[in-house]
Formats: structure tokens, C-alpha cells, sequence
């Protein structure tokens, strides 16, 4: 996959991928052994949010693999899901526990619209 122009968000995702919240959340974590406040990927020391900027400049997911080893392909879809949500609530989901509501309403929202888009794309028998 492929950033279009360098905007993550028009980032395409199978629809049979697991959800993009519970894929990132479990592998990009907090940890004070590393950069406390700052998600890594887990088993690493690479900054999500840097990596998140990599691919912001257009580095393919081959490329990105080839850079960073340590990184698995599950890995970089994860940042792919993560890069597409708000830079606000990335930065902050996790980190105050009262923010949960709000991305809970985000990620609502945008499955509203999600199957809204789905019933636009029908196509008649």
C-alpha cells in the first residue's frame, strides 16, 4: 500500500483486515522504558509517530520494512490504521483515561459513515 500524494488518510484497507482500533492499539504501546508518553511499536524502540511521519513523506510499506528490520508487515498496517485517526486523538488516546468517550464517539461516527458509503455503493440485480 501506497500513500496518494502523501496523505495517509486516503490509505486503502481490506475489508477483511482485523478493526483498525484493536490492530493498533495492541501493538503500538506506551513505554517509559523507552520514550515515556510516546507510543512505540511494540518490541521496539522506534517512535510510532515518527514512523508515522516516514510515511507521510510518501516511503512505501516495502521501503519502510527495508529501513526499519525490526518492523513485521503487521506492524506497518497498524501504523496505516493509526496514521488515519486525528493527529490530536493519537497523540492523547491512552494517555488520559477520561478521552475515551470521545474517541469512542469518533470511531462511531466513522463507522456511521462507513456503512452510509456502502449503501451508496450498492449496485442494482
Amino acid at each position: 500500500m501506497a500513500t496518494t500524494n502523501g496523505a495517509i488518510r486516503n490509505i486503502p484497507i481490506d475489508s477483511g483486515e482485523q478493526a483498525p482500533v484493536e490492530l493498533w492499539v495492541d501493538r503500538l504501546v506506551f513505554s517509559a522504558d523507552v520514550t515515556p508518553g510516546h507510543r512505540v511499536v511494540k518490541g521496539t524502540t522506534l517512535g510510532a509517530e515518527t514512523l508515522v511521519a516516514e510515511m507521510a513523506t510518501g516511503l512505501s510499506d516495502e521501503d519502510l520494512l527495508r529501513v526499519h528490520p525490526e518492523l513485521t508487515v503487521e506492524d506497518v498496517t497498524a501504523l496505516r490504521h493509526y496514521a488515519r485517526l486525528p493527529e490530536a486523538i493519537r497523540l492523547t488516546f491512552g494517555s488520559c483515561e477520561g478521552e475515551a468517550e470521545d474517541l469512542d464517539k469518533f470511531l462511531e461516527l466513522r463507522r456511521q459513515l462507513k456503512k452510509l458509503r456502502r449503501k451508496e455503493v450498492s449496485f442494482p440485480c
